[in-house]
């Protein structure tokens, strides 16, 4: 009797985070250059050049040596003709979710791009004093004074003869401080991260089941109130 040979093709998916799904489509796999997809943005937002598709006759290539006027080594031997399957539907559903958050799908690929997520604003912002230069040399402010807060005092008057006093007007100064990190750039962290992080939640939710990749999670932690 002869054995029959039974080949059995089974699929090992790799998990991954939203979040480090993200940066293997835009960081390895250049999915908004090579995909010549790009995102749609308000006018005025977005990178100076637009991302360009991958071309065989190195055209995107030579305008932009030209226009920098420099010599470029070509690189064509190790481009890419083709998107990963995976990266091609992740960098789609970006594209179609700028239709209706701009700013969530440019943060995606920026990020991306990064290989790193948004900072949380988690630092919370310390009083410092207000310092100035004087002299060429930094000095910490002690003498500031708001309309107001001040009181009446009775003073010698070394102009009067025979002792005589005035009533004077003596600011209350005090020290005015400052908060560092400012805290409009704390709350801008914030909603940055917040934004991101709502963008791969919408992602995640509509990912389909993919070749290489097996999604697990957002990868990224809740945001900061």
């Amino acid at each position: 009797m002869t054995a029959r040979r039974i080949r059995v093709d089974q699929v090992v998916r790799e998990e991954i985070t939203v979040a480090t799904l993200l940066t293997w489509t835009y960081l390895r796999q250049k999915a908004d250059v090579m995909s010549a997809k790009p995102l749609h943005l308000p006018e005025g937002e977005g990178d100076e050049d637009p991302p360009q598709g991958w071309s065989k006759d190195g055209c995107v290539l030579l305008a932009r040596a030209n226009r920098l006027g420099e010599i470029i080594p070509t690189t064509a031997h190790a481009q890419r003709p083709a998107l990963h399957p995976d990266a091609e539907i992740v960098h789609d559903l970006v594209v179609e979710l700028s239709r209706t958050d701009p700013l969530g799908a440019m943060l995606l690929v920026r990020h991306g791009q990064a290989g790193e997520a948004p900072p949380q604003g988690g630092v919370t912002p310390h009083p410092e004093p207000v310092t100035r230069l004087r002299d060429g040399r930094e000095e910490i402010v002690e003498d500031a004074s708001l309309p107001g807060t001040s009181h009446l005092e009775r003073r010698r008057n070394p102009k009067a003869k025979g002792g005589g006093s005035v009533w004077v007007e003596v600011p209350h100064c005090y020290c005015p401080i400052t908060y560092w990190p400012p805290l409009a750039e704390v709350e801008e962290s914030r909603l940055e991260y917040r934004v991101w992080r709502r963008a791969l939640t919408t992602i995640a939710n509509r990912l389909p089941q993919l070749r290489r990749w097996d999604v697990r999670g957002i990868g990224a932690a809740e945001a900061q109130n």
